[in-house]
C-alpha cells in the first residue's frame, strides 16, 4: 500500500463504521504495520476525543492460525460504544457476541480492577475475499459495542472464573478467562506492552478487553446473560 492511499481508505472505513454500513471494498494490500497505521487514522476519525479503551483480538492459537498470523492484534474502543449492563440494541444481521473480561490497570499494566463484559462485533465486509488479518486490523477488528458489568477490585482469583452465556434462559456458550492470552493477569501486561509498542496513547482510565472466552455466538433477538461467577454478571437485550 502506498502512503497516499492510507487517508482515502481510512476515511471510507470510518464513514462505514459510523453509519453502520458495509465496509468499503479493500483494493489495497497492507502489511500489519501499514494496517495499524490505517487503524489509527480510522480511530482518529471515529473518536477524535480519544479512546475509552483498547481491545485484544486473535488471542488464541486457533484464531491466529486461521488468519495466518502468529500474534494477537489490538483495536481501539471508542467512548460512544461503551454501554452499561442491561442495554438494549436493535438487531443487526451478522453481528456476533463475545464473552470477555474487562480490566483497568496501573501505569505499569498491572490489573487493579476487573469487570464482566460482552463485546458486539460486526465483520461487515462487502466481499468475502476481503476478510483477512490486515483488512480486519485496519477496520478496528470489527469492534462495535462493549457492554460492561460492574468493576470490582482486582483479585488473582479472577484468573479462574467459570464463564457461561445464556440466550432467553438457554445455555449457549461457556469459557474460561485463560483462553484469552492466558488469563487477565498475563493479558493485562501483554496488551499494555503491545499497545505501547503500537503507539496507542495510554492513559490511566483506559479499559482493556482481553479477548473472547469460549466460542463466538451469533447475536439473535432476545435476552442474553453472561455469568462470570464471583465477578458477577452482565446483561444485554437484542430487540
Amino acid at each position: 500500500m502506498t502512503t497516499e492511499n492510507a487517508p482515502t481508505i481510512a476515511s471510507a472505513i470510518a464513514a462505514a463504521i459510523v453509519a453502520g454500513e458495509a465496509l468499503p471494498p479493500f483494493d489495497v494490500t497492507m502489511t500489519l504495520d501499514e494496517a495499524y497505521g490505517v487503524q489509527h487514522d480510522v480511530l482518529g476519525l471515529c473518536a477524535p476525543e480519544g479512546l475509552a479503551g483498547i481491545k485484544a483480538g486473535m488471542t488464541t492459537p486457533g484464531s491466529q492460525s486461521f488468519f495466518g498470523i502468529d500474534k494477537f492484534l489490538l483495536g481501539g474502543i471508542c467512548p460512544k460504544t461503551l454501554q452499561a449492563s442491561g442495554w438494549a440494541v436493535p438487531f443487526r444481521a451478522g453481528r456476533l457476541i463475545e464473552c470477555e473480561v474487562a480490566l483497568r490497570v496501573d501505569g505499569e499494566g498491572r490489573p487493579i480492577a476487573c469487570a464482566p463484559a460482552l463485546e458486539l462485533v460486526s465483520l461487515n465486509f462487502a466481499r468475502d475475499t476481503d476478510m483477512n488479518a490486515t483488512n480486519l486490523l485496519a477496520a478496528n477488528l470489527g469492534a462495535e459495542f462493549i457492554v460492561l458489568g460492574e468493576f470490582q477490585p482486582w483479585k488473582v482469583a479472577f484468573d479462574d472464573l467459570a464463564i457461561s452465556l445464556s440466550h432467553n434462559g438457554a445455555f449457549v456458550n461457556s469459557g474460561e478467562p485463560q483462553e484469552a492470552l492466558g488469563g487477565p493477569s498475563s493479558a493485562a501486561g501483554l496488551i499494555w506492552s503491545e499497545a505501547r509498542a503500537r503507539t496507542f496513547y495510554l492513559t490511566p482510565d483506559l479499559i482493556l478487553m482481553t479477548g473472547a472466552c469460549g466460542q463466538v455466538v451469533r447475536a439473535e433477538k432476545g435476552q442474553y446473560e453472561a455469568s462470570f461467577g464471583a465477578l458477577g454478571s452482565v446483561h444485554l437485550e437484542v430487540i
